[in-house]
This record gives C-alpha cells, structure tokens and sequence, in this order.
C-alpha cells in the first residue's frame, strides 16, 4: 500500500474543511435557514441590485466605511474582511443591526468576523470561530446570519417601500413585471 505524505493527508483535509466552510456559509444555506424560520424571498435578486444603485446613501462611501470599521471594532475581535464590496445601504446599517443583536445576546460580542460578503442579495458571513458541524443543525453563527439578514434593507426577505418601488418603476421599466410577482428563487431548494 502506497503511504501518503503527511503534509498532503493535511491539505486534503483543509481543503475538505474549506469546502465544508464554504457550503456553511452560502446563499443556498441563508435561504435554507430562512425558510427554517418562515421567511421567503419576496423581492427578486434584480430588484435588489437596482436598489442597490438607486438608493445610495449621501455621505461618501470612504467615510461610511471607516464609521462602520470604527462602530464594529469595540464589537469584534476581527473586523471582517469584504465590508469594502458591501452595498452602500448595507454598509451603513450593518454596525447598528450588530450593535443592536450584541445588546440582545451580550455573548456575541467579541466575535471574529472573518468575512463578510454580498451574493445574490444575501449578506454572507464567515467567521474564524465558527466550528465543523453537521449542516443540518443551526449554530449560534447561523442565528447570527439570520438575524442579520432579516434586519437588512433592502434585502430580498423584506418586501420594498411603496416610495422605493415607485423609484424603481420609474428608473427601471425593464423590472416593472418583477416588482409585482413572487420571485423564483435562483438559488435550490
């Protein structure tokens, strides 16, 4: 029998663990976790790009990101990397739906974040403590994006302002028929 290198036998393993990372955190597992607790895509990924573009907050984008690296810091132990490819509206309400879910449950502050990410208008998160269970199960880390997720706006879980829609309908006639049906997830189910 051929013996494998030691030093292979462990980078098989840390890529199999990084798979496995990968799949914790993806959009199909945010969804999965959101159907667990009741909530459905009601906005479709299209609608939320354009939103994305149309409802830019005023204040430059350098300065929020340094108000949310500097609101989040006192936080978490490790600031995520990606908050620089957050949408703008997300960069800015992130610290606060932090700050707010830490006073809820004291324990979650002192997190590592290890990254953040923005993928078919799911915020992914990723953090450096999370540990290798089952996929089936929920972790504390997966409450963490759920209530994250559902706090976000705009955001494919939450339907939009009648105001934002009209913006939309009026900027974008090419998502008129989306604004008014149920999306069809991309994502599987």
């Amino acid at each position: 029998m051929k013996r494998i290198p030691v030093d292979l036998k462990a980078a098989t393993l840390d890529y199999l663990l990084a798979k496995r990372q990968r799949r914790r955190t993806s959009a199909e597992r945010t969804h999965w976790l959101m159907r667990q607790i009741g909530l459905h895509v009601c906005v479709s990924t299209n609608v939320i790009e354009s939103a994305f573009q149309l409802f830019q907050p005023e204040e430059p984008r350098q300065r929020l990101l340094d108000e949310a690296r500097d609101a989040l810091r006192p936080y978490l132990v490790l600031l995520p990397q990606g908050l620089e490819c957050l949408p703008t509206c997300w960069l800015k309400a992130l610290p606060g739906i932090w700050q707010d879910l830490c006073r809820i449950n004291p324990r979650w502050a002192g997190t590592a974040l290890g990254a953040v990410a923005h993928d078919h208008g799911v915020l992914r998160l990723v953090s450096a403590q999370e540990q290798n269970i089952r996929l089936d199960q929920i972790s504390v880390f997966d409450l963490m994006r759920i209530d994250i997720n559902a706090r976000l706006y705009p955001s494919i879980w939450r339907p939009l302002k009648r105001r934002h829609e009209r913006v939309i309908w009026m900027h974008q006639p090419g998502l008129r028929k989306d604004l008014f049906k149920l999306p069809e997830t991309e994502i599987s189910r």
